[in-house]
């Protein structure tokens, strides 16, 4: 599309203006906000292309480029992976400016920080299939040059995907989640602009394949599979290799979750059902699953009640 570009683009612009130098010191803010190399020339242009990737505390200590937002996300400067501190600091202020957007501003600034278009698919991508991943470790941004916008991508990283957390996943947890990490999900679908379109999407993209195409394409890629995830069964001894060892029960369990998770999604928007919390603590009280059942219906994955108190 128009707002797409070549993410291999990002890392050559780096490379030619900083080429036969040296990185022989890494530089750290005072507060300890912001990570950069001390020796390298910033270009002319500083405003882009950037690509980021949100990292956990643990990983922040051993990059060579990144920093702290104000809402406290730390972030890997992938390319240039050796940034200035020019660099550095200034993609650190647009963050913050667009975090602001996204927490404190009216919805008519948003648009003014991200890009809607690629920010709501990837929302809604990650949140229909089910990626419990997409904002731990697991999201990318980029900014291109003259550009102030934030994109939002690529996507990545779907391996718990498609139910395999569990069947009975009727929330959208991304956008219901207050913590560290979901607050950009859980924010923007508070603002009509981001909702009405990601909502909008829903129904243009999601539904048609939905109806007309996702049942064959699964059958077609589980088959196409088959031979590697009984490979990845035997190397990682059983783990990850899915719940069922025949490919038509392993299809079976993907297009039910997938149809569970579209009437949930029509319902959500429409709202024509209920659904309610089922909780199940151990004997001291904490939490060991939540279960989201819809009203007159069952819970599917029942925990061993010899174990946990409902």
């Amino acid at each position: 599309g128009k707002n797409r570009l070549d993410i291999r683009d990002l890392k050559k612009e780096n490379k030619e203006e900083n080429s036969g130098v040296t990185v022989t010191e890494q530089y750290i803010s005072e507060d300890g906000s912001v990570r950069a190399v001390k020796g390298l020339k910033s270009p002319d242009n500083i405003t882009g292309g950037y690509l980021v990737q949100l990292i956990s505390d643990e990983k922040y200590d051993t990059i060579p480029s990144g920093f702290y937002t104000n809402l406290g996300k730390a972030y890997e400067i992938v390319s240039p992976s050796n940034a200035t501190i020019e660099e550095a600091e200034y993609i650190q202020n647009v963050f913050n400016e667009m975090e602001r957007a996204i927490t404190e501003s009216e919805e008519t600034e948003l648009t003014k920080y991200i890009d809607l278009e690629s920010w709501g698919q990837k929302y809604l991508i990650e949140e229909f299939f089910h990626d419990p991943d997409a904002s731990l470790a697991s999201e990318f941004f980029y900014k291109k040059a003259d550009d102030p916008l934030i994109y939002a991508g690529p996507i990545w990283d779907f391996d718990r995907a498609l139910g395999s957390y569990g069947i009975d996943r009727n929330y959208m947890d991304l956008a219901e989640t207050t913590g560290y990490y979901s607050v950009y999900a859980n924010e923007l679908m508070k603002k009509d602009i981001f909702y009405d379109y990601v909502k909008e999407k829903f129904y243009e993209l999601i539904c048609p394949y939905m109806e007309n195409e996702a049942e064959q394409d699964v059958e077609e890629w589980i088959t196409e599979i088959q031979n590697s995830a009984e490979m990845n069964h035997i190397r990682w001894e059983g783990q990850f290799a899915g719940y069922y060892d025949t490919t038509k029960a392993s299809a079976e369990y993907i297009i039910t979750f997938l149809n569970k998770r579209l009437q949930f999604f029509r319902d959500t928007f429409e709202g024509t059902a209920q659904y309610h919390s089922v909780v199940f603590r151990d004997y001291d009280g904490m939490v060991v699953s939540e279960e989201i059942v819809r009203h007159g219906e069952y819970i599917q994955n029942v925990p061993d009640v010899s174990s946990y108190v409902a």
